[in-house]
């Protein structure tokens, strides 16, 4: 091999290590943002600029990315939006704010979010979600604002493990969410009043 072959090498070699790293990552979030659009329905096209085949995610509407171009926000509050949290939402490692309130977003939150250790601000209020609130958010260990009320939500309220886990908590706020229940509300929660008698409201 030839010198200049050799540093021809030498300079694909130094590409590939430097930019690889930040190019997976790129398609990494890019595949998690396609396959939680792939899910929804969105009359209004507001996600008319995730297109896969662009594969950094960093150029889209409504997303944010610091200046290791990582994606740290995700905005679509009041977007008409329809459709599941697809668990991928998970996979964004980075993520500090998921913003999808004043949606139509339906089924259940997926416990995928627990991964997210960045994550500071959970805003899913005003949705039709059901089902419980999964503990697994109690291991997203920077969450300072959680806010899930008006939804469909049921079931215990993880009280006791989120007041162990999560620290830094400015405001959380549950209710309303007539199906839920926990240790200082009287609602029946799985056809048992959780406060130790037959009292319900």
């Amino acid at each position: 091999m030839g010198y200049v072959g050799f540093m021809s090498w030498v300079v694909l070699w130094f590409i590939l290590m430097v930019h690889s790293p930040r190019g997976c990552s790129a398609n990494h979030e890019s595949d998690a943002l396609s396959a939680f659009k792939d899910g929804l329905q969105d009359p209004n096209r507001v996600l008319r600029s995730w297109d896969p085949t662009y594969t950094d995610p960093c150029v889209w509407f409504h997303i944010t990315c610091n200046s290791a171009n990582a994606v740290i926000r995700v905005d679509l509050m009041n977007a008409g939006l329809s459709g599941p949290l697809a668990k991928e939402l998970g996979d964004l490692a980075d993520l500090q704010y998921l913003e999808l309130y004043g949606n139509n977003f339906n089924g259940p939150i997926p416990v995928e979010l627990g991964k997210l250790k960045k994550l500071e601000s959970l805003d899913l209020f005003s949705n039709h979600l059901s089902g419980p609130i999964p503990w697994q958010l109690g291991n997203c260990w920077s969450l300072k604002f959680l806010r899930l009320q008006n939804n469909d939500l049921s079931g215990r309220v993880p009280v006791e493990y989120f007041a162990m886990h999560l620290r830094h908590l400015k405001q959380v706020v549950f209710y309303p969410n007539r199906k839920l229940c926990d240790p200082f509300r009287c609602y029946v929660c799985n056809g048992k009043p959780p406060c130790g008698n037959n009292h319900t409201k």
